[in-house]
């Protein structure tokens, strides 16, 4: 900041965080609105939408190791609606398992 180092990121935005995380802007701001780390009403830019960096240390983690729908479909030789059957089911997970909501308090 300024000329000085700083040992860690304070701030994210949204296009920051979805870089850091490899992910593309769309699935990485609904990962920051399940974690409450954005507001769904801001309208402004990815780009400007910022937020507090140590609030989601646990999703910069987490996101990377997440496998996706057609990686698991292969893995268990299962069509896409047999997947689906078993999220609907409650046996595969929509997301991941809740992380600490932010509290205003």
């Amino acid at each position: 900041m300024l000329g000085y180092t700083l040992p860690e990121r304070r701030l994210h935005a949204v296009t920051s965080f979805s870089k850091a995380v490899g992910v593309g802007s769309k699935l990485a701001k609904q990962f920051l609105l399940d974690a409450q780390a954005i507001d769904a009403s801001d309208q402004r830019p990815d780009s400007r939408q910022l937020f507090d960096a140590g609030s989601v240390v646990e999703l910069e983690v987490l996101i990377p190791q997440l496998v996706g729908l057609k990686e698991i479909g292969l893995g268990m030789n299962a069509t896409r609606s047999e997947l689906f059957s078993l999220r609907d089911d409650g046996i595969l997970p929509q997301r991941f398992p809740q992380l600490p909501l932010k509290t205003n308090g």
